[in-house]
């Protein structure tokens, strides 16, 4: 569980982003550890789009950027770019990724690498060559554009609309029910109990105060059953949170069957 401790001026600095980015590794991380990842819709996404999955994964190597997804719970904060992503453009996101710096990247593929999970097989040396090298934000920015045009944006769209319907829908909360409006429906995930937000988030333990630094709301078509909090000290936090409506993504199916239980009992 993450509490963050709200001040009243963070009660009023809070803003909504649509990242394409955050949703291509969101939904690498399912690909990479699929056992994390067995219900839920990254992996209903997946098994939607398994011929096109395998394709990738036949044509490309992509060892370098799913090592980096399998090693830990922690990922590298500069996959996931601070900035106006509001206008939900993958191309600047990724010029984002591209232009990390070379410290900054070595620290957070170490911290990553650094606390493997044990059942993670024994990194291979070709693969940690390319992870430490200065031109790893490139390589994996490139790798994140492939998972991009072949799994998600073909369906973008779709996934685009999803995304500004929630957005919409809490906003008009906000504005008439308050801070309590905005987080309904996403208990108990998240809980708001002012001025402390609850989010659960697996194997983490943290309270942080915010202290002015406002708050970022980021909902997510991959992100059901979970969410999470990036708490990177450099920006305000980030909490990633399941949009309404995903279910409108799987009504058709190619075999022109239901989503399955697991999706529809979310709405």
């Amino acid at each position: 569980m993450v509490t963050l401790v709200l001040s009243l001026s963070d009660a009023v600095r809070y803003r909504f982003i649509i990242s394409p980015v955050g949703e291509v590794v969101t939904l690498t991380r399912a690909m990479a550890v699929p056992n994390s990842f067995r219900a839920g819709s990254p992996a209903a996404w997946l098994r939607r789009h398994e011929l096109a999955r395998r394709r990738l994964e036949r044509e490309h190597d992509l060892r370098p950027l799913f090592t980096l997804m399998a090693a830990s719970r922690y990922y590298p904060d500069f996959l996931t770019p601070a900035g106006d992503a509001c206008d939900g453009e993958i191309l600047g996101e990724l010029d984002a990724v591209r232009a990390t710096s070379a410290d900054r990247a070595k620290a957070e593929i170490e911290r990553t690498l650094s606390t493997a999970r044990l059942t993670v097989a024994p990194l291979e040396p070709t693969v940690l060559r390319q992870l430490r090298s200065p031109s790893a934000p490139e390589l994996l920015a490139d790798q994140l554009m492939l998972v991009w045009l072949e799994l998600v944006e073909p369906s973008w769209q779709s996934i685009r609309d999803v995304l500004d319907r929630d957005v919409l829908h809490r906003s008009r909360a906000l504005a008439r029910g308050g801070l309590a409006g905005l987080f309904d429906g996403l208990a108990p995930r998240i809980i708001l109990e002012e001025p402390a937000l609850r989010i659960q988030c697996c194997g983490v333990d943290e309270t942080r105060a915010l202290d002015g630094r406002g708050l970022v709301l980021r909902p997510s078509v991959f992100a059901w059953p979970y969410t999470a909090v990036t708490l990177d000290e450099t920006r305000p936090p980030e909490v990633f949170y399941p949009a309404r409506g995903v279910t409108s993504l799987f009504w058709q199916t190619p075999n022109g069957r239901r989503p399955t239980t697991a999706l529809r009992s979310r709405h």
